[in-house]
């Protein structure tokens, strides 16, 4: 006998690369306007910061170039977070895509390390950046890639 909470128990069998992408772009744009994820940082929207990053002060590129890096990285992100978190139930999936937001912290905190080391420091803001983008992008997959509800009639 079905309890009539049928959406509860479906599990997604196959990853929507498009649901990944724009939950990844969303979530990149929210911290984009909040660059480490919290309004009340020192961090704002018009400093250059490429996933809670920020550039040190007199080295600044025209902000574009950065925002552009940060949109890129964002829906990079989405598509690792997405498909690794789209086989899951929903607090399940946003858990998981925290860890692999820490995990995408390590894999980004080893690429600057080498590529630009003058960027590295306050690395416990951009490790909670990344967790917290992993939260924020995993919730909105399961809500993008959510099928839409049948007509009420």
């Amino acid at each position: 006998m079905e309890n009539g909470n049928s959406s509860d128990v479906i599990v997604q069998r196959h990853f929507n690369w498009k649901a990944a992408m724009l939950a990844g772009l969303a979530a990149g744009v929210l911290f984009a306007i909040f660059p480490r994820g919290i309004p009340w940082e020192g961090l704002t929207f018009f400093h250059p910061v490429v996933m809670g990053r920020g550039f040190p002060h007199g080295a600044e590129p025209v902000y574009f170039g950065p925002f552009v890096i940060h949109l890129l990285l964002a829906a990079i992100y989405g598509l690792v977070i997405g498909s690794v978190v789209y086989r899951f139930r929903h607090v399940r999936a946003v858990l998981l895509g925290g860890a692999v937001g820490l995990g995408l912290y390590g894999i980004n905190w080893a690429v600057v390390s080498v590529i630009a080391p003058e960027l590295t420091g306050g690395e416990v803001g951009v490790l909670v950046t990344h967790a917290l983008f992993g939260l924020v992008t995993a919730a909105g997959y399961k809500g993008f890639a959510r099928p839409p509800a049948p007509p009420p009639w």
